[in-house]
């Protein structure tokens, strides 16, 4: 029988030697461990030898995108501030995800090695042998963030597992398959953020809401929702939380903008899209035209980001109920009931997932944030678990096929999300899951810990 320290998610004491050992940590995070080793395995084999010996292309597997994203790292790293949204990197994310590639990018540039073409596959570019498992490594942080959460859901291994299989298989859309590791590491962040929202932590949350957002400006559609949450919906509060996160990102943008301010505006405002490369859909008829060949999916981009901020209001209610329920505060800072916590992840999956209903060209890989927000929500019970990966997956599968119809396949991928968010609708947690633990030495957990000592004497 477990003990009531680990059904309130805390334990007592210990000596730092016992706390902080490497395998201890291994250990608690072995689901995302195994699952970011099988992530490198598979991404390295896929472009490395599928694409050679059984699609026998010829060439290594390289995506077009990364490499853009790639150039665009290697003239930061030579201090080119002014090339980052011109001459060929097609960068319409925020410097951030240029900076997460600059490791790779200063090795490539120390060295001296070539990069792949614009677009289409390159024939064993040497530089892709450093980029690759940097970018692999660079998604993983997705995994360990969507497994802590589950850890502080109270989700079972077994499940945390399965968990994290099936988010490795919904990565493939991103980064092997389309080669977007700034993607990965925003909702990364986002997590991370929403887990300091549930210890009571709000500015760390919005600093890391911000470094996301410097990263890639789609987790802006569920900022709203982590905000009014994080700061229990009072006004003041609020307000502070959207400048700490407004301030990474607005500095960097300054940054650019004062660099190449024509550039930087039209790739980060107007932001372009190509619909006889990508999948148009109906929105379309509304994007203005820039040229023969590309629309602006900026403007049709701002009808999501508008509904996300309504989203705001239910998802506080939501919250609200879940914390009152829970014995918790239902205003103000502090630690969250653990309904609440898987309220909030629901809501933020919802508020990624409206990207891709106004979307004026859809590409694959924009459906992953909400799939895969989604199937976290949904492993507070097994077979939600189950009928959400099971949709998640299809949808990966699925989302990549050559089906061109524009409306059909538009309305099938929507008709995924859907089905996904529905199988993670929030549901009451069932009585004795543990909940979220409070910070280690804090005093709530102190009393936790004393009353667990009395109830376990008794």
């Amino acid at each position: 029988m477990a003990s009531l320290p680990a059904v309130l998610g805390v334990e007592p004491d210990r000596p730092a030697a016992a706390r902080g050992t490497l395998g201890r940590a291994l250990r608690r995070r072995l689901p995302a461990v195994l699952a970011s080793a099988g992530l490198l395995v598979a991404g390295l084999v896929f472009s490395f030898w599928w694409n050679l010996h059984v699609d026998h292309a010829g060439v290594w597997y390289e995506p077009a995108d990364l490499w853009r994203t790639t150039l665009a790292a290697t003239r930061l790293v030579r201090g080119d501030l002014g090339g980052l949204y011109s001459n060929g990197t097609n960068l319409v994310s925020l410097p951030g995800a240029a900076i997460i590639l600059a490791p790779a990018a200063a090795v490539i540039v120390g060295f001296h090695l070539p990069l792949g073409p614009p677009i289409g596959t390159s024939a064993h570019t040497l530089a892709w042998v450093v980029l690759l498992p940097w970018t692999l490594l660079l998604a993983s942080s997705v995994l360990f963030a969507t497994d802590r959460l589950a850890r502080h859901l109270g989700i079972s291994w077994p499940r945390r597992l399965l968990l994290a299989g099936a988010e490795t298989v919904a990565l493939w859309n991103v980064v092997p398959y389309w080669g977007h590791p700034e993607d990965c590491v925003a909702v990364a962040l986002l997590l991370f953020a929403l887990d300091a929202a549930a210890f009571g932590r709000p500015a760390r949350s919005a600093w890391l809401v911000g470094f996301a957002l410097a990263v890639q400006p789609l987790v802006a559609l569920a900022v709203p929702v982590l905000a009014v949450t994080a700061a229990g919906a009072r006004l003041r509060p609020t307000l502070a939380y959207l400048g700490r996160a407004a301030l990474p990102p607005a500095l960097v943008l300054a940054v650019a903008l004062g660099a190449n301010w024509s550039a930087t505006w039209y790739h980060v405002v107007v932001q372009p899209n190509w619909p006889h490369i990508d999948r148009p859909t109906p929105w379309m008829v509304l994007a203005p035209r820039l040229t023969s060949q590309t629309v602006a999916a900026g403007p049709a981009r701002s009808l999501a980001a508008g509904l996300a901020c309504l989203v705001a209001w239910p998802a506080w209610r939501s919250w609200q109920r879940a914390q009152r329920t829970g014995g918790r505060p239902a205003s103000g800072p502090g630690p969250w009931a653990p309904a609440a916590l898987a309220s909030v992840v629901w809501w933020v999956a919802l508020a990624l997932a409206l990207r891709c209903a106004f979307e004026s060209v859809m590409v694959a890989y924009y459906l992953w944030p909400g799939l895969a927000v989604g199937m976290l929500a949904a492993s507070v019970l097994r077979w939600r678990l189950v009928l959400g990966v099971a949709v998640a997956v299809a949808v990966t599968l699925f989302c990549n096929t050559w089906w061109q119809a524009e409306w059909a396949w538009w309305l099938v991928v929507l008709a995924g999300l859907a089905a996904e968010l529905l199988a993670a609708y929030p549901a009451p947690l069932r009585r004795g899951r543990a909940a979220p633990p409070e910070p280690r030495g804090s005093q709530p957990q102190k009393l936790l810990v004393a009353e667990a000592g009395r109830v376990g004497s008794a």
